[in-house]
């Protein structure tokens, strides 16, 4: 199973609990850091995080909640994403532009 059919997955799960509902969809983004992992992970799907230097990835999932209650209805979407291990820093690339 690939990445984007887990994804579509919890997608199509998420969208057959919510009809009707009023709902809450709450995101985050957390840094996966897999550096103490290194010698045992192949170095595909992997970039550096945020100091530069350890290897890992980024998450981005979006938590589905009933308003009324809290109770959880599913994921709606997961971006997975990586850095380059030689990208440009922020001020590299005028980031404040």
């Amino acid at each position: 199973m690939t990445v984007g059919e887990l994804v579509q997955s919890l997608s199509d799960h998420c969208v057959s609990h919510v009809e009707g509902k009023h709902i809450l969809a709450i995101s985050d983004t957390s840094e996966i850091n897999l550096q103490s992992h290194v010698g045992r992970l192949k170095a595909l799907g992997v970039g550096v995080v945020g100091n530069n230097t350890d290897v890992g990835f980024y998450i981005h999932p979006t938590l589905v909640l009933d308003a009324a209650n809290g109770f959880p209805l599913g994921i709606s979407t997961v971006q997975l994403w990586t850095r380059e291990v030689k990208h440009q820093e922020k001020h590299e690339r005028n980031y404040s532009r």
